[in-house]
């Protein structure tokens, strides 16, 4: 075990940042966020021993951000 860290609680956090970052169509910082929250969501997934089908359920999540981003910069 990693130790006692709150992978969840600053994966919502960076969560709730990407949402802002993106309503001002900061579009580099918010995928910095997004790609922080899914290494968050891996860490919890990992620490918690999490099969492979619990860690893409958990992290898939973030794929619809995402592809918010790229249809935005035109790259959809």
């Amino acid at each position: 075990m990693r130790g006692t860290m709150d992978y969840l609680g600053k994966a919502a956090s960076l969560c709730q940042e990407h949402r802002v970052e993106l309503e001002k169509k900061n579009y580099d910082l918010a995928r910095e966020k997004i790609y922080e929250a899914k290494k968050s969501y891996s860490d919890h997934a990992e620490t918690s021993k999490f099969s492979l089908a619990q860690t893409l359920a958990l992290t898939g999540r973030l794929h619809k951000p995402l592809a918010l981003i790229s249809k935005a910069e035109g790259n959809s």
